[in-house]
């Protein structure tokens, strides 16, 4: 069985560094849990090898179409603006219109196809599945769409009702029904999608991490406590303004500490913005506690599986570890409101046993479901049977 992965994505950006950082996770671990290449728009690789290059004029294809490319972004984004109206929508959320157009990343994998002898092609993101869908009709091959995220969920709790959440609501499902199987990172977004008419072959595997850290014995003074995620993202952006706001400010005596690549202010003196940290868990095996106080977003959190991966004790809000297969009190804190967070934050300072059940069980649960390796049974299964029975 062998599978392109293909996205709109550029994987040769460093993951931590960039807004992406999480889709692009997903794609490398997926990808190495199956015979399997990476396409995107500037080379295809073999995903448990090395890089691999595309002839000269099908790399220059991109270039080729770029203008054409300029004007449609450009048009939809103009579109979804008006559309937008009061809400405003976020531009963002046009690619997953946009780049269905996308002529030199069809080239790119029907090149593929042909040279390497594919059985199916999965499309990061549904935007894809439109040119997709004629590769795989014409070549008799399977389409799969890893729905990443349910972008018409996200940005109707977020932004409310308007005519540009409809259309991309009416777009999303419209491209996932394409689709012969649909995988997603949780069952909530399976159920979801069920409700909208999409009742068979919806796969569900979870974000997760390739491997389980070693936690190191480190001496520590005080309590530092931790958020980290690309700034660039705007609800990373958000949580970042609520610790300042809302947290920090009103706990003076506690340390707290951002790290991620792009820049942010902050005002309140206890916080420290540290940037862009290559060695992630080298840094949060210096923390105490983690928390994650986001009010948006989709999915589920690549930054929980890191803070439990670590032995770090987190405090989220609901929305923060929508996905995960979490207990209150026993592998995570849950708090909905501001004042609820710094009462959980210091109740997790004072009392250490709390720190240390929630730290172990939270490594406990990250170990039997939230490593790639225990979804790769699965995975094959849903392959084979997409390319046996559909």
């Amino acid at each position: 069985m062998r599978v392109a992965f293909l996205t709109y994505l550029n994987l040769e950006n460093t993951a931590g560094k960039n807004s992406s950082a999480g889709a692009i996770a997903r794609i490398s671990g997926l990808s190495k849990q199956v015979d399997s290449f990476i396409v995107h728009k500037n080379n295809f690789y073999y995903a448990n090898s090395d890089r691999l290059k595309y002839p000269t004029p099908l790399f220059m294809s991109y270039y080729l179409f770029l203008p054409i490319y300029f004007l449609f972004d450009n048009i939809i984004s103009f579109l979804f603006f008006i559309l937008g109206g009061s809400n405003s929508f976020p531009l963002s959320e046009a690619a997953h219109i946009s780049f269905s157009y996308r002529i030199d990343l069809f080239l790119k994998v029907l090149y593929v196809a042909k040279k390497h002898k594919l059985d199916i092609i999965q499309v990061e993101f549904p935007a894809l599945s439109v040119g997709a869908f004629f590769l795989t009709r014409l070549l008799g091959l399977k389409l799969v769409v890893d729905e990443h995220n349910i972008e018409f969920h996200k940005v109707l709790r977020s932004k409310g009702k308007s005519p540009a959440a409809s259309l991309l609501k009416s777009w999303e499902l419209f491209c996932l029904k394409l689709a012969d199987g649909v995988i997603v990172p949780s069952n909530l977004d399976k159920t979801i999608l069920q409700k909208h008419g999409l009742k068979d072959y919806i796969l569900v595997i979870p974000n997760a991490l390739a491997s389980s850290y070693e936690i190191k014995n480190i001496d520590k003074t005080g309590c530092t406590i931790i958020f980290h995620g690309s700034l660039n993202y705007y609800p990373n952006f958000e949580a970042i303004s609520i610790i300042d706001r809302y947290i920090a400010r009103r706990m003076p005596e506690f340390k707290f500490v951002v790290v991620g690549s792009g820049e942010v202010s902050v005002s309140s003196k206890n916080v420290e913005v540290v940037g862009f940290v290559e060695d992630i868990y080298s840094f949060l095996s210096r923390c105490d506690i983690a928390i994650v106080p986001l009010l948006q977003g989709g999915g589920t959190r690549f930054k929980i599986l890191d803070y439990w991966n670590a032995a770090l004790p987190v405090i989220s809000t609901k929305v923060g570890a929508e996905g995960l297969d979490y207990t209150d009190g026993k592998n995570i804190l849950i708090a909905d409101t501001w004042s609820n967070f710094r009462k959980k934050i210091r109740q997790l300072a004072r009392n250490r046993k709390l720190r240390a059940l929630l730290s172990k069980n939270g490594k406990s649960l990250l170990e039997s479901k939230y490593l790639w390796n225990k979804h790769k049974s699965s995975l094959h299964i849903f392959y084979t049977k997409l390319r046996v029975v559909r």
